[in-house]
């Protein structure tokens, strides 16, 4: 069976991307949904929505789910796989 070096590898390092995660990820929720909202606003200037931030956060976390679920499906499949 292949060994796989992920985290692991790190267990006795500060790992400074699990303290600085939380705030890019919020940093990006609101660069994201503040870009998406002016470019629908660009398109038609008089339509007004509130809800359309949340809509594009839900859809962003939509796709994101599912990379992430498609991810770790191909990983497990790469890790199960006998080595030749």
């Amino acid at each position: 069976m292949p060994s796989f070096q992920g985290l692991g590898s790190l267990a006795g390092q500060e790992w400074p991307w699990l303290t600085l995660s939380p705030i890019l990820l919020i940093l990006y929720v609101l660069v994201y949904t503040l870009i998406a909202f002016g470019l629908v606003m660009a398109f038609d200037p008089h339509w007004i929505s509130t809800l359309f931030g949340w809509v594009e956060l839900l859809v962003t976390f939509g796709f994101l789910a599912a990379f992430a679920f498609s991810y770790l499906i191909f990983m497990r499949n790469l890790i199960q796989q006998p080595s030749t």
